[in-house]
């Protein structure tokens, strides 16, 4: 239970960073939007090993990545093309999208990661690192 209430914190952060967004279509498949929270956020479509996986990367001021956010769509969203990226984009804000596996990643300032969230539908996995990059704790979770 303690993983899903991370998991809906790190989405309310992402998602509040995107409120009074400026988005433009940076290329196909990408999109850039900025806030006044963060320096930038890309939303990126791409094909590796026969899946889509659809990435939002929200970064600092400084250009370094803030968090990272991957979902393996599930068969019925496999059909999205790179010119629907704002459609899919909107589906995970509202938590309609379906994903067969997804990974949240935050990080320190410093660039070393400082959480891994992973989460399969059939468990669940939290790491926290410290800001040297050493894992300090694991949680298991179904």
């Amino acid at each position: 239970m303690k993983i899903r209430k991370y998991f809906l914190l790190v989405m309310t952060l992402v998602f509040l960073n995107f409120l009074n967004l400026n988005a433009s279509q940076k290329r196909t498949g990408e999109i850039e939007a900025t806030s006044s929270l963060v320096s930038s956020t890309k939303l990126n479509l791409v094909q590796k090993n026969n899946k889509k996986i659809f990435t939002i990367e929200v970064y600092r001021s400084n250009g370094k990545l803030s968090t990272k956010s991957e979902y393996e769509l599930e068969d019925k969203d496999k059909n999205i093309e790179k010119n629907e990226i704002k459609k899919l984009y909107e589906e995970v804000k509202l938590g309609k999208i379906d994903y067969s596996s997804k990974v949240i990643e935050e990080y320190h300032e410093n660039g070393n990661l400082k959480t891994r969230l992973t989460d399969t539908h059939v468990k669940e996995k939290l790491e926290e690192y410290d800001e040297n990059g050493k894992l300090i704790r694991v949680e298991n979770g179904e």
